[in-house]
């Protein structure tokens, strides 16, 4: 493979961190969401970013190291994406 843009994994996250982009305009727009919001893009943002980092170093272990990265950024954007569907739709 001789780009990281060929890996399935990239393009899905990729195009998880461009969907959010867009679904944010819809957030509402006071502080506290403004900072869950800024995490939420910066958290989807480094998948992608840690994915195409480790291919670039073409090396096992810190290959493994920025996937590892990427599996927690994953897990963040998980996390506070739940929290801000929470804060916009409280259970009652």
């Amino acid at each position: 493979m001789a780009n990281y843009r060929q890996l399935i994994v990239w393009q899905k996250s990729h195009r998880l961190f461009l969907e959010l982009m867009t679904e944010v305009e819809g957030f509402p727009k006071t502080r506290a969401a403004g900072i869950v919001t800024d995490q939420l893009l910066r958290s989807s943002g480094s998948i992608s970013a840690n994915i195409a980092e480790g291919f670039g170093r073409r090396q096992g272990k810190e290959y493994v190291h920025y996937l590892i990265v990427a599996r927690g950024s994953t897990t963040d954007t998980l996390w506070l994406d739940a929290e801000e569907t929470q804060c916009r739709h409280p259970a009652k």
